[in-house]
């Protein structure tokens, strides 16, 4: 499933966003979209290439409660952001109200200065899947030292901020144009926001298997 997988959708109950949807779907129709389960019911017709998904264990389940509870964000929220992470796939971020929610859990962002066409759009999918790949890795492992008694959490997290910062280079196209310049993608870490939370040291209460696959340095495109 991982390595046919192109994205995870996200989307809030209460937005319409039934053409984003259809758009998203007409682009990947020999891949798969990942639904996480609490939306999964929103989509009673749901048919390839979108999927549902699972929480791979209980201990990522539970984790993601605390995420939600640790950062006041909505369930479905958390939920996506967790598990785009373990199946290492880019967030897909449909509507105002779930974009709103992730730019404001992001740690960092892209801007598009260009007016993007349908080419532009598929490109720059792949490019945010490469960021997702050439990322997991070493965050996935880096992530696992937050269990050690002597973590030095602010290293750790300067580290993953000097990784997004090398990362955001990729995207030189989008910078240029001249047009006024709107987000196209959000960079996402748990780690620094349960740190910005004071949740972090709280983390050691979970399974460092289960949970460090939740705490990939992610993307969310945002899809208008």
């Amino acid at each position: 499933m991982v390595k046919n997988m192109r994205g995870v959708v996200l989307f809030s109950p209460t937005d319409e966003v039934s053409e984003s949807l259809k758009w998203l779907v007409e682009r990947f129709k020999y891949r798969t979209l990942g639904v996480p389960p609490s939306l999964v019911e929103r989509l009673p017709k749901l048919k390839r290439p979108l999927v549902p998904l699972a929480h791979p264990s209980r201990d990522v389940e539970a984790f993601v409660g605390f995420a939600a509870d640790s950062m006041k964000l909505e369930r479905e929220v958390a939920e996506a952001v967790c598990l785009a992470s373990c199946y290492v796939s880019p967030l897909l971020a449909l509507g105002p109200s779930a974009q709103r929610s992730l730019k404001d859990l992001a740690v960092g962002e892209v801007s598009s200065k260009v007016e993007m066409g349908v080419r532009d759009w598929k490109l720059h999918l792949r490019i945010a899947d490469y960021s997702v790949l050439d990322l997991y890795e070493w965050s996935t492992t880096q992530a696992q030292k937050l269990w050690q008694r002597d973590a030095n959490f602010e290293k750790l997290i300067s580290e993953r901020v000097t990784a997004i910062k090398k990362d955001q280079k990729r995207y030189w196209r989008l910078q240029r144009g001249e047009l006024e310049p709107k987000t196209f993608l959000v960079y996402l870490d748990l780690v620094q926001s349960l740190h910005k939370a004071g949740a972090l040291r709280s983390i050691s209460e979970h399974d460092v298997d289960a949970v460090s696959a939740c705490l990939a340095i992610n993307v969310s495109v945002l899809v208008k």
